[in-house]
């Protein structure tokens, strides 16, 4: 979609101040259309007005499908303006969902398929990687692994076919549905269409059921199925009130969302009140990424934007060494234990290798599960991490329900490694977990990053010190803070530092100082591919080994808080990035006080280990069961949120997937989650029939997940739902779940 639109804005013109609200309505529509504007390759003015002294403007737009935004090369064409007031402009779309499509090589889902590519790799494995090769230096190391990439490969190259996915290709597309379709083609009869209808059809059946029995019984991750039932909004004219009564005329709606929205157009203000506040730098360049390499600067600087932070590891001398411990090397049964928890759903990294064929190649203590054995515990044994397992990609998916996808930090980076690599890190964490809860290396109050913890344990804690402290007229106030790019920010140095700190054995401490070196990552946006980047700081979101890392990282950062004299009488929560400040007293204004003051304390922790907080993500919770409404705010003392322009506190707090409220009823949570549940099983009800598809016991799966989910964090509520909602809810819910 393009034209001369005959709209500016400040988001495509530079040189215009404001956005007005036809722009903002343009960008809708087009969203709607699934549409996104493109940008200019060479950036400037698409209309030179004729009349003297009017200035010269951006008014012409493309809009193109998202995919296409890069590759669609957005240019001003000077020469051919002729005598127009408008330059044209010229734009690169693919005209067919061929010529956008790049070929890939893949194998074929069915199951004789994935098991020919298992058992070539066997014989691969049998001619190339030698049993009782020696396992001694870093070299030999090397040799082995590299020797294990080569058969991969070879026998990727072999069993793989080229396709190529276009916009148009189906999943569920099968061999009779080609021959159909052509048969339909040659001779375009009724019948032939009959024909090819029908083959369609029943792709479709066979290819859903099979889907659905996959993922609800073989691999018991029936949640999966929920991308499938999105949600069906009611029409607004029925969904929408305004002033206590429904809107059933359009009329009444356009009244009622044109009075909501322009509420505040009389509203007084006084704009000089913003002069007492310096201006905020611009943030980056405040250039948008019009080529690849300006795509592949702007992730690298985002995600590793840790590497020159200035940190103080001299402030563990304050903390005693904990005693050496030794190394145990790996065992059979470790090994399987590991791959045995590993979802066979997670995508292969580069080496194209997924969890179901490492399962099927390691069903036995085979040669392959020998040779995977020996590595490891060469690995751990020599202290050397092979150069294959460090090159990793990152894939780029964008965090949902953002304002704005303008800036990198809109974005996930998920890293795909290596399968080998990623099963001995995930043995090693499972071992460093282990002997971390035995030694009590861990802070008590640490939750994420530990196995046989989870968000319930943490509010559970939450809920009790809360009662506790009413128990004795104390009212307890919270502050939630984030660590800014928590896992790439993560200091080698001071890491080293922590390990040998923790008492670790010099075995891991050796093999962590090569782990950590020389690393090197793609970024993957899309089909596009970036060159190899270095990454000499954080660990990857994604690794096994990345959650017990930073919890480790963040163990002593929690004893020098304990050791402050300032922070005495406050309690720190941790859930891998999401902090908690807790504080008791009998007044509100007295936590708020002792709050800043914890915040100012644990942001300077922070700082001296490299890290940093998003202020802007943090929030301040009251409970308090009076009948009082003080709701004081707290000044953090950083921007924003100042004397000027304190942290305000909300009625109700998200946190760690509960709803609290100020008197811990959990009404908000019990509202949410039974209306989640039953819209859930309501959904799922076009998954299934009486005859075939999903289940009534997977239905009550899902309803009974939603429904007893953080039933232990509820336990104090007893006023969250009346007994009458209660039993209406679990009838209708119950005629749902058995029903068709």
């Amino acid at each position: 979609m393009g034209g001369d639109f005959n709209i500016h804005s400040q988001e495509w013109d530079g040189g215009h101040h404001g956005h007005p609200g036809v722009a903002t309505q343009l960008l809708n529509t087009a969203a709607e259309l699934g549409l996104q504007r493109a940008p200019f390759v060479n950036p400037g003015p698409t209309f030179y007005p004729c009349i003297q002294g009017f200035r010269s403007t951006v008014i012409d737009l493309v809009f193109v499908q998202p995919d296409q935004t890069l590759m669609a090369q957005v240019t001003r064409v000077h020469n051919a303006m002729g005598e127009s007031d408008h330059i044209p402009l010229a734009t690169i779309l693919s005209i067919s969902a061929d010529s956008g499509a790049t070929p890939r090589r893949a194998l074929k889902a069915d199951r004789e398929e994935q098991i020919r590519f298992v058992r070539v790799i066997e014989g691969e494995f049998a001619i190339k990687v030698d049993e009782h090769a020696p396992l001694n230096t870093p070299d030999q190391i090397d040799a082995v692994a590299q020797a294990i990439a080569d058969s991969f490969s070879a026998v990727w190259e072999t069993c793989s076919r080229e396709v190529t996915i276009t916009r148009r290709s189906k999943p569920w597309w099968t061999d009779e549905c080609s021959v159909a379709l052509q048969a339909y083609r040659e001779h375009g009869s009724l019948e032939d269409w009959k024909l090819y209808h029908k083959a369609v059809k029943n792709a479709k059946r066979v290819f859903f059921d099979s889907r659905i029995t996959e993922i609800s019984i073989t691999n018991k991750r029936t949640w999966d199925l929920m991308s499938w039932v999105q949600q069906r909004k009611l029409p607004p004219c029925e969904a929408i009130q305004y002033q206590g009564q429904p809107c059933h005329a359009l009329p009444q709606l356009w009244d009622a969302l044109h009075n909501t929205y322009n509420s505040a157009s009389d509203r007084a203000f006084n704009i000089d009140i913003l002069n007492s506040i310096p201006d905020m730098p611009v943030w980056g360049w405040g250039q948008p990424c019009h080529a690849l390499p300006q795509l592949w600067d702007a992730l690298h600087n985002t995600y590793n934007s840790a590497s020159d932070r200035a940190f103080d590891i001299g402030i563990l001398d304050s903390i005693p060494d904990m005693p050496v411990r030794g190394w145990v090397p790996f065992s059979a049964l470790e090994m399987r234990e590991a791959l045995a928890s590993c979802s066979n759903v997670s995508a292969p990294g580069p080496d194209h290798i997924k969890w179901s064929h490492l399962k099927m190649l390691m069903w036995a203590p085979t040669h392959v599960f020998t040779i995977l054995l020996a590595l490891a515990n060469a690995c751990l044994r020599v202290g050397h991490w092979s150069k294959h397992f460090k090159e990793s990609m990152s894939v780029i998916i964008p965090k949902p329900n953002k304002p704005s996808y303008s800036a990198p930090k809109a974005f996930r980076p998920i890293v795909l490694l290596n399968t080998v690599g990623k099963l001995i890190e995930k043995m090693l964490s499972n071992c460093i977990q282990f002997d971390g809860v035995a030694s009590d290396v861990f802070h008590p109050n640490q939750i994420g990053g530990i196995r046989q913890q989870s968000t319930e344990d943490a509010g559970l804690i939450l809920t009790h010190m809360v009662c506790a402290g009413w128990a004795k007229g104390l009212k307890t106030s919270v502050i939630a803070f984030d660590i800014a790019q928590f896992f790439p920010s993560l200091n080698h140095e001071v890491l080293m530092a922590i390990l040998r700190k923790l008492g670790f054995s010099d075995n891991v401490v050796k093999f962590f100082s090569h782990y950590l070196v020389g690393r090197s990552m793609q970024y993957a946006w899309g089909d596009f591919i970036s060159d190899l980047c270095q990454a000499d700081v954080g660990v990857g979101q994604g690794r096994a080994l990345s959650p017990v890392l930073s919890a480790l990282y963040l163990t002593l950062i929690m004893r020098l808080f304990e050791l402050d004299p300032l922070t005495h009488g406050c309690f720190l929560l941790s859930y891998v990035d999401d902090g908690t400040l807790v504080v008791q007293s009998k007044s509100l204004l007295d936590n708020c006080a002792a709050l800043k003051q914890a915040y100012s304390v644990i942001f300077e922790l922070f700082k001296k280990f490299g890290l940093a907080l998003e202020h802007d993500k943090s929030e301040v919770f009251h409970f308090n069961r009076s009948h009082s409404k003080d709701n004081p705010p707290v000044d953090l003392g950083y921007a924003p949120y100042t004397g000027t322009s304190p942290l305000k506190p909300k009625l109700y707090w998200w946190y760690l997937g509960f709803y609290f409220d100020r008197k811990l009823t959990f009404t908000e949570h019990v509202r949410y989650y039974s209306t989640k549940a039953l819209s859930t099983v309501k959904a799922m009800k076009m998954l299934g029939s009486s005859t075939r598809g999903l289940r009534p016991v997977q239905k009550r799966v899902l309803y009974c997940t939603c429904l007893t989910f953080t039933e232990h964090v509820r336990y104090y509520s007893t006023k969250a739902l009346s007994t009458v909602k209660a039993m209406k809810m679990l009838g209708s819910s119950t005629r749902v779940t058995y029903g068709f």
